[in-house]
């Protein structure tokens, strides 16, 4: 049986925002393999079930926030991602809401969320689909600050085993660092057929 969480929703958001500044230090002065270790920390912490009481409803949040998103990608599957806010879209998308099967259409904000990432490394933004109405699906996070390289950046690593840069291919986290990449082939312009079956809203 998992112990009662004597947290304060405080206490939560303090480690949380910790966590998330230590992966941006990471993603900016570390290597690949830290900023990955960085980002499963946070990972893990956010996946704590005391955390949903910090989220908020999509309609919350706007371009620039840095948030951790639960909702569902471009073809309708659950997915989250974790970066800065660069667009939100109003937009309609058939999905499977329960895992059930039974897809329909839903309402709801479509997020581009870049990772947080240093000038010479490449990363792609995601898109998130979060439905407008139900529980609350975004954290939004503690804007991080630049404090330079820190000390512990230069401390030697202590090997964990499956916490390589292979297993956590994929997180969003600044552990595929880069450039902006162009945000017009990524969510829908005005005039244009949104991709993957994504449909403009009213």
């Amino acid at each position: 049986m998992r112990e009662a969480d004597t947290r304060t929703a405080e206490q939560i958001a303090d480690e949380i925002g910790h966590l998330h500044q230590r992966s941006c230090d990471a993603a900016w002065y570390g290597t690949l393999d830290q900023s990955a270790r960085a980002g499963l920390e946070l990972l893990q912490a956010l996946q704590h079930p005391s955390v949903g009481r910090l989220y908020v409803h999509a309609a919350e949040v706007r371009v620039g926030d840095h948030v951790r998103v639960r909702g569902f990608d471009a073809d309708g599957e659950p997915e989250g991602a974790t970066g800065v806010v660069n667009q939100i879209h109003y937009t309609e998308q058939v999905v499977d809401l329960y895992g059930f099967g039974d897809y329909d259409t839903h309402y709801g904000f479509a997020f581009t969320v870049m990772p947080v990432v240093r000038a010479d490394w490449a990363a792609e933004a995601e898109e998130i689909w979060v439905r407008e109405t139900g529980s609350p699906e975004v954290l939004r996070l503690p804007k991080p600050v630049d404090r330079g390289r820190q000390q512990w950046l230069d401390e030697p690593d202590e090997p964990t085993p499956g916490r390589g840069p292979a297993s956590v291919a994929g997180l969003s986290f600044g552990a595929n660092a880069g450039t902006p990449v162009d945000q017009s082939d990524v969510v829908p312009q005005p005039g244009e057929r949104p991709r993957h079956g994504w449909r403009r809203g009213r």
